[in-house]
Formats: structure tokens, sequence, C-alpha cells
């Protein structure tokens, strides 16, 4: 744990080094090149898991289904993380507007995208738990994984609030990031 507080604490203590001293151009192209790398990562693991999804979905999964898929998951979730995590001290660069529709398709996009990390982490663990071998290590990564997904939501979620616009938008980005 000391190991992992360490890291973070690194990676905070460079990213506030360094945020001060961008202008706005430099926030907006480093918010939307790491937005453009969560959304990739979002992408890829909603591409690389549907096999194995149908695959524990249509019975069970036998000896370790996902177990190709285990490293570049946790890999792709990690970059998730990163990205997140290094936006929370960017405002995104987008103007507060009165977009309603804009803002309820940001977050039915956000929605939508949770919905298929639930729906993994349910049928694994629910349903196929007991009539396929899982390891440790694949078990952390769902949840992993589950947990980039849901960062990747707020920061829809938030982007949603914004384009709507009002002082309820403000307050949204603070609190999701």
């Amino acid at each position: 744990m000391k190991l992992t507080e360490a890291v973070w604490s690194e990676v905070r203590a460079a990213v506030e080094r360094v945020v001060p001293e961008m202008g706005p151009a430099a926030r907006s192209v480093t918010y939307w090149i790491l937005f453009t790398l969560e959304s990739g990562g979002m992408i890829f693991i909603l591409w690389i898991a549907l096999p194995v999804y149908q695959k524990l979905s249509a019975g069970p999964g036998g000896y370790r289904p996902g177990a190709p898929l285990t490293f570049p998951v946790f890999i792709v979730s990690l970059a998730m993380q990163v990205s997140y995590w290094s936006k929370r001290t960017i405002r995104p660069p987008v103007q507060r507007g009165h977009n309603v529709l804009g803002g309820h398709l940001l977050l039915f996009l956000s929605r939508l995208s949770f919905i298929f990390a639930g729906a993994n982490l349910s049928l694994l663990l629910f349903r196929r738990i007991m009539d396929t071998t899982v390891s440790a290590f694949g078990v952390f990564v769902l949840f992993f994984s589950c947990f980039a997904q849901f960062c990747y939501v707020r920061e829809l979620e938030a982007l949603a609030r914004i384009v709507e616009g009002g002082a309820a938008a403000e307050r949204a980005r603070t609190d999701a990031g």
C-alpha cells in the first residue's frame, strides 16, 4: 500500500507542478489528449471483452475463459486511471451553455457505457462463478476495469452538466473531478 501511495503522490506532485505553468491552449490540448486516451481505453475494453461476455452468457466458461485478456485489460485500465486522475486538475475546455440535448446525449452515453461493466461484473460474480474457473488476478482486473469505466462515466457526466449549463454544471464538475 505504501508503494501505491508513493507512486500516486509522485504523479500528483508532477501534475500539480506542470499544470499551473500551462497556458489555456496547452491545458485544452492536454485535456483532450487524456480524454481521448481514456475514451479509447473504454472502447478497447468493450471491444475485447464482448466475446468473453457472449461466451459466459451462453453457458459455463470453462477454465479461465478471459485469461488471455487479463493483462491487456489491466494495462488499458491503468492507462485510463492515469488519464482520469491526471485530468482532475484541468478543467474541461468546454463552453458552458444551454445545450440540453447535447448534455442529455452525453449522459445517455455515460450510462450506456457503464451498463456493460455492470453486466460483466454481475454475470461473472453472480451467475458463472461456480461453473467457471477464475483467478485472483482476473477478479482484481475485473474490479479494476469496472472502476476505470466508472471514472470514465463520471467524466462524461461532468461534461454533460457543463454542456447543459447553469450553476449546477460548475458544482457537478467540481464534484466529479
